[in-house]
């Protein structure tokens, strides 16, 4: 089996950010150099160990059969976990993954985190929201920073290009600055350029991604939560094909390290009762924002039509009026319809029809026969 190399990592100041990178190497192809940069104030907390790199190159390299050669010191705990119990159980179960070996030049159990920082993404999600409201009623733990990463996800579902991901970046990057000034947290974003060398569909990695982001920093970072993509009764391994949420319990605590811990938040919660929960927040009537496409809500990509969907069922869809065209949104509301119909079997679409039966929504004569020959479709798919 051919070895991924992971060069020793080492910080390069410029002008107003500091960047952690590290040259990857790979027989057969040109070398590259992977980095993650921040502000340059926050220099110090940069973390010169292979942990980062390690995480953000994982399912690359076990998706091309590459054992990963680390020419600096890494977590021992990280390493441990990584080839003694997540790489088996995952490969075991995957078609998209095979088993490889991991290696360093040295394995520390060194806890380098000094500021013990409790952070959480900002995309301004409604997953986004359910974590950081929740943990703003929670009396143990309480957030001291919110984050934003570019680090995929700013190209990943309409494919664009560096350019048009950076820019988009940027664009939502300046909104989420604006937002946190509501919490009182500072926001920490990370730029990196694990983007372009992303192989495989964001959905499927996007776990190591971030936690790959916030590795980079353990000298800050001490917990770290991510919001949750399904509730636990979702979780299965043997679906780890499929997309990351489904197995990102496991991920999580695999990934964590002597210095920085993973949770995943959210987990008790189906997306309508996240949904309804961040309803009773008022900053989230202007600041909510859960399109794929852009800074602000298109209104009609499959996320913003689901969300818009959820608010309309809980009956909370005008309070969102400044961020969602709530008149274009009932307008097509039939042709939308027919896109939840096509997609009733999914957890997502199958609670939004049966709340809005239970609050007296009524589907057209027509609409019932759509959802009943969808069904019967589904049923002989086996879906």
């Amino acid at each position: 089996m051919e070895t991924l190399i992971i060069g020793k990592p080492k910080i390069e100041k410029l002008d107003n950010r500091a960047r952690l990178c590290s040259e990857i190497s790979e027989k057969g192809k040109p070398s590259y150099t992977l980095w993650f940069d921040v502000d340059a104030k926050y220099v110090d907390y940069l973390t010169e160990s292979a942990d980062a790199f390690v995480v953000a190159l994982l399912p690359y390299a076990m998706n091309n059969c590459l054992n990963i050669s680390a020419e600096a010191k890494m977590s021992k705990q990280l390493c441990f976990q990584l080839n003694e119990i997540f790489i088996p159980t995952l490969t075991k179960n995957s078609k998209l993954f095979n088993r490889i070996s991991i290696s360093a030049k040295e394995l520390t159990q060194e806890n380098y985190c000094s500021e013990n920082a409790s952070a959480t993404g900002f995309s301004r999600g409604v997953d986004s929201f359910d974590t950081i409201c929740s943990l703003s009623e929670n009396s143990t733990e309480k957030l001291s920073h919110l984050t934003f990463f570019n680090v995929g996800s700013h190209r990943s579902t309409a494919n664009y290009t560096p350019e048009q991901s950076a820019e988009l970046y940027a664009n939502r990057l300046e909104i989420a600055k604006k937002s946190a000034k509501i919490f009182d947290m500072p926001l920490i974003d990370i730029n990196s350029n694990l983007g372009e060398h992303l192989t495989l569909p964001y959905v499927k990695i996007h776990h190591y991604c971030s936690f790959s982001a916030v590795l980079c920093m353990q000298k800050f970072f001490k917990n770290y939560y991510y919001a949750s993509g399904y509730p636990i009764s979702s979780f299965s391994i043997k679906q780890c094909d499929t997309g990351s949420a489904h197995y990102e319990a496991f991920t999580a605590s695999m990934l964590s390290t002597e210095s920085t811990n993973f949770y995943i938040t959210g987990l008790e919660k189906t997306r309508l009762e996240k949904v309804d929960f961040i309803s009773k927040f008022p900053i989230t009537y202007d600041n909510l924002n859960v399109c794929y496409y852009g800074e602000n809500n298109c209104g009609h990509c499959e996320k913003c039509v689901r969300t818009q969907f959820e608010l309309m069922a809980l009956g909370k869809l005008e309070l969102y009026k400044n961020v969602f065209d709530i008149p274009k949104f009932y307008r097509d509301k039939d042709k939308y319809m027919n896109y939840v119909l096509k997609h009733q079997n999914k957890d997502y679409y199958a609670e939004i029809l049966t709340l809005m039966k239970k609050n007296g929504f009524r589907l057209t004569p027509m609409q019932k026969i759509k959802k009943t020959v969808y069904a019967i479709y589904l049923k002989l798919r086996g879906h």
